[in-house]
């Protein structure tokens, strides 16, 4: 609970409040045609409804799937069937970029996404980027993202991009698949990797001998299937999900990255709601988190002995499989992180690293 209370200090801090673009508004507003709410009935947003949208950026049964189910319950259930929340997964609406322009235009009030999409706009972010700097643990992990410290920094940023903080999340491991097992940076030398636009996590990636290239999640497993792609990263469960098994025969989890899901929201719009609405989305976070935490490691298991049914061959690397490309990530992507940002990039990797070193990580 502590972690989700300072979000809403940080949130405090730089609320103004005004109309909303698209959704939440004042009781006190003049009704507007805006389908995504409903008008105020009475004085006092205890009598008013809503209804929003929320877009997240995978599969309806994935991971952030699970977490907008649990999220959106608990505003219906903390407003006593007041918020009515419409979930939207990938593609639907928008998908990577897109969705994040779409929560900053308000054509939808909430967006998960990750720090390989917000990186295009808030380049630092692309500090949960850099493998093998987070705890390997994804609870630790979850610790140190909602640490004041690295909450001081980001709360801010996005808010200089209209968008409010909702929740930090590490969701899952990132892993890779690959038509070619991988065990050793020798293996990847040779096999184009699939990932982000971000130029942080190709260079990571570039750093272990792949070549890389990018290209839509939509297009990920024709690209696989024809040869365009040799090897890709995302979680082993978008692997099952996806059916990527079909036309991948590995399945590799280095424990070299985590997926940070951010949840936020359009900032006019928060800011222009009722201090209790506020109060109920920080609190539904909090609640959907949790219970995401509670299904994560089954959800997991789940996957990987699908993907073992099958077919798919499944390598964890042990520590000393990790040793050779922690010491690349260390020697070549941190720096070239450092390099590429200047000061900005060593004042938010030295946050990041306090803030472990803190908490004993």
């Amino acid at each position: 609970m502590k972690k989700r209370n300072m979000v809403a200090l940080f949130l405090s801090i730089v609320m103004v409040f005004s109309l909303s673009a698209c959704g939440g508004k004042s009781p006190s507003s003049t009704p507007s045609n805006n389908e995504n709410q409903s008008a105020s009935v009475s004085e006092g947003s205890n009598q008013t409804t809503y209804k929003w949208k929320l877009s997240f950026n995978e599969v309806a049964e994935g991971l952030q799937g699970h977490y907008s189910r649990f999220f959106k319950d608990a505003l219906n259930e903390l407003s006593d069937g007041r918020i009515k929340l419409e979930l939207f997964s990938t593609g639907q609406l928008a998908e990577g970029v897109d969705q994040i322009e779409m929560a900053q235009s308000g054509m939808c009030e909430f967006v998960i996404t990750d720090p390989g999409y917000l990186a295009t706009m808030i380049p630092t972010i692309g500090v949960l980027s850099l493998h093998y700097l987070q705890p390997q643990s994804l609870l630790e992990a979850d610790a140190v993202l909602t640490d004041s410290t690295i909450l001081d920094y980001f709360t801010p940023a996005l808010e200089a991009q209209k968008l409010t903080l909702v929740d930090f999340m590490t969701e899952c491991y990132i892993d890779m698949t690959s038509k070619a097992p991988i065990e050793t940076p020798e293996n990847c030398k040779g096999l184009k990797m699939r990932t982000y636009a971000s130029e942080i996590m190709q260079n990571a990636y570039q750093a272990y001998g792949f070549s890389t290239i990018t290209l839509p999640a939509s297009e990920l497993y024709s690209a696989l299937q024809l040869g365009m792609a040799d090897a890709q990263s995302n979680s082993l469960r978008s692997a099952h999900l996806n059916a990527w098994y079909e036309v991948q025969d590995y399945g590799i989890r280095a424990y070299h990255d985590m997926y940070t899901a951010i949840v936020v929201a359009n900032a006019e719009f928060f800011s222009g709601l009722p201090s209790d609405i506020q109060d109920i989305i920080m609190e539904a976070s909090v609640i959907a988190s949790e219970k995401y935490h509670e299904v994560q490691g089954e959800l997991d298991s789940k996957s990987l002995a699908a993907l073992e049914e099958a077919g798919m061959n499944l390598i964890f690397f042990t520590e000393e499989q990790q040793k050779p490309f922690k010491e690349l990530a260390e020697t070549v992507s941190h720096p070239q992180f450092i390099k590429k940002y200047g000061a900005e990039g060593q004042e938010i990797m030295d946050i990041y690293l306090a803030a472990k070193e803190k908490l004993g990580y």
